[in-house]
């Protein structure tokens, strides 16, 4: 047993010797397997996440929102084949997938495609690139759209072209609202005129090209030809707006522009600068009685009567015209030109036109100068005060001065009022020049007055221009002059021109009127009528008192509780009616010069001349209402007598002195004469 267990023993040492080779083959063949195990469920897992990550893309690719196309490259007719759309492809088209497979994407273009966004495509696929583009497509159904492309080559791993990859979107809507917006921005949102842009836009054509293509129309302009630039102001537009409301206002513009639109030639451009001002270009004229034909019909047309608000409305307009003959390299500057010359139309008169020549453009160059200069007039200490004496005509003696303002210029010297006075008018520097001359005047005043006390004291007169008359804060102002100045209530004078006082007071006299015919019983109608005239009264009377603050006797009596005195100026040249003249809380009346120069004797020695009627009329007319009177531009001692004669309260004028600097007046005064 011991020897057999031995030789077992041996046995088994010797297997044990070649076990390991066995155990490292199977081990081997183990380790092997399962790496071929291992090896295939990697693959699997391989191959399912590859799957899954297809499945995905295909997914993205079928519900993106783009719609997306795959091509094949053939760039030969008839062009390469669609292989692939997507779901927002059919959407976007119309067609289904099974309708464009197979097809050229070439199904999608039409008669508005761009051609040359199609070459420019074709040329970079050729030479393997991106292109990005805009072109008008087509859906099945033949309407069009706006379709945005970016189309890319795609590769293989040998780095070869083998399809092309569309991806389009529909960009319709925002071309729409680009299309707006641009419309927007080159036109008038009330008449859908061109606008000031768009109009300057086609001037600059017709001067950079002015015998290339036509600056509006597109047609074939003659060698040579030239054009015109028309700038037209409705005439009294304000006045027509302020009474029947913007409403009525702006149907007017509309009715106008229809009217402009309709009057010229076609291809002529009518545009709306702003306002009440529009602009129109005449292309291919020959010369200027081409511009006057059609400038004449213009005016015919708009005098024709509108019906607005139930009211019959007639306007003029106001022309200014710039021809190309004078050689303009900026658009801006013959629209500029032409605004000059509507400026002079309007000054000569309205409802007329005048060609533009150069000699405007220096008095307008000149008149800008002047502005820029006058602003600077009241820091620089430019203005001064020139005093004129007002004679008291039943004793001779001078009871007061009118304060007249000179501008003395640092290198023009001194500049009349007439030049400057309507400068500062328009641009509203008359508002601080009227407050300047306001306080120097009464400071001077009140000087005098504590100089010389005389039983009665000097007066001063000041004249308070339309701008000033209006302004919201007049009363207040005056008051705080007064107070600083220390000058007596009474001692100072406001002297209003006829045309200020008269210029906003008809649409009281409208209530009053309507009242008068009420209350008179001339109500002709059914009760429905008694009674709804009966509530617009009402309105109007609400209305009245809502805005009594701006009506001129508002602000007269508001003056006149600040203690001053009040006259009408120039009266006799302006528009007024005399049955009116009563309304006014005024002291005097100032009869303008132009009577009183013209008030000679006849060849018998009698007062026969139709001035001297009217200024008779005049005072008459003013000693009934409790007024007295002053008499300006007396020159001669025939006219002094004649006045005197009439009981004309007061008097000034060259027969008793020019206008005077304060040292000269202050002389005046000490030496006491006596006329």
């Amino acid at each position: 047993m011991p020897r057999e267990r031995k030789k077992y023993a041996s046995s088994d040492c010797a297997c044990n010797q070649f076990m390991p080779l066995q155990n490292h083959r199977c081990d081997i063949q183990l380790q092997l397997n399962t790496a071929i195990d291992t090896e295939s469920f990697v693959d699997v897992q391989e191959k399912t996440k590859g799957e899954e990550q297809l499945r995905l893309l295909a997914a993205a690719v079928e519900h993106a929102e783009d719609s997306i196309l795959i091509t094949s490259t053939e760039m030969t007719l008839p062009g390469p084949e669609i292989l692939f759309v997507n779901r927002a492809f059919t959407k976007m088209t119309g067609y289904t997938s099974q309708e464009v497979l197979g097809q050229s994407p070439r199904i999608l273009q039409g008669p508005k495609t761009d051609r040359a966004v199609l070459d420019r495509l074709r040329q970079n696929l050729r030479e393997e690139k991106i292109f990005y583009g805009e072109a008008i497509n087509y859906r099945k159904d033949g309407t069009e759209f706006y379709n945005e492309w970016h189309i890319e080559p795609i590769r293989n791993s040998a780095n070869q072209i083998t399809h092309y990859l569309a991806i389009q979107r529909d960009i319709t809507q925002r071309k729409q609202m680009e299309a707006k917006l641009r419309y927007e921005a080159l036109h008038d949102a009330l008449t859908s005129l061109p606008n000031r842009t768009s109009f300057v836009n086609q001037v600059r054509q017709c001067i950079e090209q002015p015998t290339e293509s036509s600056c509006a129309s597109g047609s074939q302009p003659s060698q040579g030809s030239l054009f015109a630039v028309l700038f037209l102001d409705l005439d009294r537009f304000k006045v027509i707006n302020d009474s029947l409301g913007y409403k009525a206002g702006d149907k007017m513009l509309v009715a106008i522009a229809n009217r402009l639109q309709a009057s010229v030639r076609p291809g002529d451009m009518v545009a709306r600068i702003g306002g009440d001002e529009f602009a129109i270009l005449l292309e291919n004229i020959s010369n200027i009685s081409d511009v006057s034909s059609i400038t004449d019909r213009l005016q015919a047309v708009l005098r024709e009567p509108l019906h607005l608000e139930g009211q019959e409305v007639m306007t003029t307009a106001s022309i200014g015209i710039a021809l190309s003959m004078l050689g303009y390299e900026a658009s801006e500057d013959i629209l500029r030109d032409a605004d000059i010359a509507m400026y002079r139309a309007k000054a000569l008169g309205k409802a007329r036109y005048i060609v533009f020549n150069k000699t405007m453009h220096r008095h307008a160059v000149k008149r800008l100068q002047l502005e820029t200069d006058l602003r600077r007039a009241i820091p620089r200490q430019e203005l001064r005060l020139h005093y004129q004496p007002i004679v008291s005509l039943a004793t001779g003696q001078i009871s007061g001065f009118e304060a007249l303002v000179r501008w003395q210029h640092p290198t023009r010297g001194l500049v009349s009022p007439a030049e400057f006075i309507p400068v500062a008018e328009e641009t509203g520097l008359i508002i601080p020049i009227g407050e300047w001359v306001l306080r120097e005047a009464c400071e001077k005043a009140n000087q005098w007055q504590q100089k010389f006390p005389y039983q009665t004291p000097l007066t001063i007169s000041v004249n308070l221009s339309g701008r000033q008359f209006v302004q919201p804060n007049l009363s207040e102002k005056i008051d705080q002059i007064l107070r600083e100045t220390r000058l007596e209530r009474q001692s100072l004078k406001l002297e209003i021109t006829e045309s200020a006082i008269m210029e906003n007071t008809e649409s009281l006299e409208l209530v009053g009127e309507s009242e008068a015919i009420t209350e008179s019983g001339e109500l002709f109608g059914t009760a429905e009528d008694k009674q709804a005239l009966a509530l617009a009264l009402a309105i109007a009377k609400r209305n009245e008192v809502q805005t009594m603050r701006q009506t001129p006797i508002a602000i007269l009596e508001h003056l006149r509780a600040l203690g001053v005195q009040l006259g009408i100026d120039d009266f006799g040249t302006g528009y007024s009616s005399l049955s009116r003249l009563y309304r006014f809380p005024i002291n005097t009346l100032k009869i303008d010069q132009s009577f009183i120069r013209c008030m000679d004797v006849g060849s018998e020695g009698k007062h026969n001349t139709c001035s001297y009627k009217i200024v008779r009329a005049i005072v008459t007319l003013a000693h009934n209402l409790g007024l007295d009177v002053t008499a300006e531009g007396i020159e001669t001692a025939a006219q002094l007598a004649k006045l005197r004669e009439l009981g004309c309260e007061f008097g000034q004028g060259y027969f008793f002195s020019k206008p005077i600097d304060a040292v000269q007046a202050e002389a005046l005064i000490a030496a006491q004469p006596q006329w």
